[in-house]
């Protein structure tokens, strides 16, 4: 599926289970892609957010706070704006 077509959620569902596979991968279960496992993939594509970006992902899907978290660092229209860019972001990075 091209990122580009993909709507918000459907990016979050892509992420999650990513990240899934990462974890699963440190377990010894490898999944690789083209000579680079995915955990290297991921944190590379981590490396490329902006701070603001990689604050929300690391807060939404690495750390998994409380759902209302963010209202401390933004307001919730600025909020869904960065998280969808970071996601975009994200999964370019990756090739998706």
């Amino acid at each position: 599926m091209y990122i580009m077509s993909m709507d918000f959620k459907e990016k979050q569902i892509v992420i999650e289970y990513l990240l899934r596979l990462t974890l699963r991968q440190k377990h010894d279960l490898m999944v690789q892609e083209g000579g680079q496992n995915l955990n290297n993939l991921i944190n590379e594509a981590l490396d490329r957010l902006s701070v603001e970006g990689r604050l929300i992902f690391e807060n939404d899907f690495l750390v998994k706070k409380d759902k209302l978290w963010y209202l401390e660092y933004f307001s919730k229209s600025t909020y869904y704006r960065i998280k969808n860019e970071s996601m975009s972001t994200f999964l370019n990075c990756l090739g998706l």
